[in-house]
């Protein structure tokens, strides 16, 4: 349930998404580099589409999965690596 507090807590956009009915966003906190950008995204959608079917509430941890594998490349600077957020079920 979207309350007042919450609602500062979000970005904008991402805000409007869900206040339109969408279940859950993920978004980033500033601008990422597109090579990192991929890398998250293919391991995102490989945990949250898992058995042929997106899950909602599979959303946070396939985020907290993917940003662990970017963790575990000290190539990728840190900024890179934490600017990834969660918001919704």
């Amino acid at each position: 349930m979207l309350t007042r507090r919450n609602f500062y807590l979000a970005p904008l956009p991402d805000m409007r998404i869900l206040l339109g009915g969408v279940k859950s966003v993920v978004g980033t906190l500033w601008k990422v580099d597109d090579n990192t950008v991929h890398l998250l995204v293919e391991a995102f959608y490989k945990k949250f589409c898992e058995h042929d079917t997106m899950d909602s509430k599979r959303a946070a941890r396939a985020l907290h999965g993917a940003v662990q594998l970017l963790a575990s490349d000290r190539t990728i600077p840190l900024s890179q690596r934490i600017v990834f957020v969660h918001i919704g079920i």
